[in-house]
């Protein structure tokens, strides 16, 4: 039996789109390129259904934000809560460790940890546009002495060979009466 024949080729990277084939040179070169399709927001990735707009009531998490917000206001609040809920939570558990409310106390907190990681995701768009805008500016603010060393480091190269050919070989002088 022909193990070979059966197995399929495995690639660590999947194939590209169908209609990647529609992007050729001569194509983007003429503008008859199509537009890409839209972003799918629902993907399955072994098995698992995910969204990228997840909604935390969607989750079936209470959510303890307005949905009108001020960021940093809202992971203040959160960060305060969670200090208060677990000290709330070190009460409990010094005062009588298999008190009921201390299951309370820890799905509060689970919660308020989910809220912020929520808020923090939201964020994110936000803080890679900060940080590119950042690099940009850092970018063309050291052009110039990017240029110039570099320059700099060419003229120190160009130089160094030149010293390094003129002391292996001999001038052309030398040359010219050794072959007389």
């Amino acid at each position: 039996m022909n193990h070979a024949a059966g197995a399929m080729a495995v690639s660590p990277f999947p194939a590209p789109p169908d209609y990647a084939q529609h992007y050729t040179t001569e194509r983007i070169s003429q503008g008859t390129v199509l537009p890409p399709p839209p972003v799918q927001t629902v993907f399955t990735v072994f098995g698992e259904e995910y969204r990228l707009e997840d909604d935390i009531i969607r989750l079936n998490i209470k959510q303890l934000y307005p949905t009108k917000y001020d960021w940093k206001t809202e992971m203040k609040k959160l960060n305060r809560s969670v200090v208060v809920a677990f000290l709330d939570l070190l009460d409990i558990l010094v005062r009588c460790p298999d008190h009921p409310e201390r299951n309370e106390k820890i799905n509060d907190i689970q919660t308020i940890f989910i809220n912020m990681h929520h808020l923090i995701n939201e964020y994110r768009p936000l803080q890679v546009r900060r940080y590119f805008y950042e690099c940009v500016v850092f970018l063309f603010s050291n052009r110039e002495v990017f240029k110039q060393h570099t320059f700099t480091s060419i003229k120190t190269q160009y130089n160094t060979t030149l010293a390094d050919v003129s002391a292996v070989s001999p001038s052309s002088e030398q040359l010219f009466r050794d072959f007389q």
